[in-house]
């Protein structure tokens, strides 16, 4: 495929919590799946996921209450998690250590990580290293904060978008050709016109976009259900990480452009924040010879 990209490793990353993003959660799983893009540049196009994948998961104690929507989806609760430390600055050494072994620059890939993940990894390691006893290891020295981040729901988001135009382009066209038909056709032509005139065509483009959750658009594009468990840290990273495969030029040169460092999610959102605006790619570059099975 031979992609070009400045990065060098993709590091899917998955958090669950204790509750909402609003609640100042705290995190009660992690997952991290680094993979080079060279791994993935060399994959078959009928390969899922590489052979090769390197994975850091790690459960933690949040030390609050676990809210029951939280242990709903993730299936952990406060006892399961009770002889387990809570995120600590070991935790953010354990995770610079691992990231230590792969080729930089490195990128840091979360679905829906602008709003969720980013900000409460952000939040967690400040807490972490501000409370750290030892003065070897302040905010400073962590190198993951300087670490690139992309928002995988927004680049879904842009690929809807572009197929949707294309679909919508495509069926004027279709309809224009209708127009000027042989007049002998007129009345087949007409039963056509009407046909597709009673379709709608909302000029809201985001209404007509599918569902953005992680485990839809992995049965759209794996076009079956997963057997990974969703809302399962390892298992989510590793559905992404099988969706983003099958775009992967699309996604690399998006990113290139898209990127925020982890620095910049200072803040948990609040229920009034507004989503970053992206750098979408032109319709003459997205590669839709990979869309999503509708």
């Amino acid at each position: 495929m031979n992609s070009k990209s400045k990065f060098k490793t993709l590091v899917i990353l998955d958090l669950e919590t204790s509750g909402l993003v609003y609640d100042e959660p705290k995190i009660t799983e992690l997952a991290i799946i680094a993979v080079h893009i060279s791994t993935l540049d060399e994959m078959k196009s009928d390969e899922e996921l590489p052979r090769v994948l390197n994975k850091l998961v790690k459960f933690f104690d949040p030390r609050k209450t676990i809210r029951s929507k939280a242990t709903e989806l993730s299936n952990l609760d406060n006892h399961m998690l009770k002889n387990y430390a809570s995120f600590n600055h070991q935790t953010v050494i354990a995770i610079e250590h691992f990231l230590n072994d792969f080729q930089k620059p490195l990128c840091f890939v979360a679905h829906n990580g602008n709003r969720f993940d980013f900000p409460i990894l952000f939040n967690e390691i400040q807490t972490a290293l501000r409370t750290n006893d030892s003065t070897s290891i302040n905010q400073i020295d962590s190198s993951l904060i300087s670490i690139a981040c992309v928002d995988s729901i927004n680049f879904f988001r842009e690929i809807y978008r572009l197929i949707s135009d294309e679909n919508i382009l495509d069926k004027k066209h279709i309809d224009n050709i209708n127009a000027s038909s042989d007049l002998s056709l007129s009345n087949v032509v007409s039963i056509n016109r009407r046909k597709y005139v009673e379709i709608p065509i909302k000029s809201n483009l985001a209404r007509q976009l599918p569902s953005m959750k992680l485990l839809k658009i992995y049965e759209r594009e794996l076009n079956r259900i997963p057997i990974l468990t969703y809302h399962r840290a390892e298992d989510d990273c590793l559905m992404l990480l099988a969706i983003l495969k099958r775009y992967l030029p699309d996604w690399l040169q998006w990113i290139d452009i898209n990127h925020r460092l982890l620095s910049d999610f200072t803040f948990l959102p609040s229920s009034t924040t507004t989503t970053k605006t992206t750098k979408f790619l032109s319709k003459k570059n997205v590669n839709c010879k990979r869309p999503f099975k509708f």
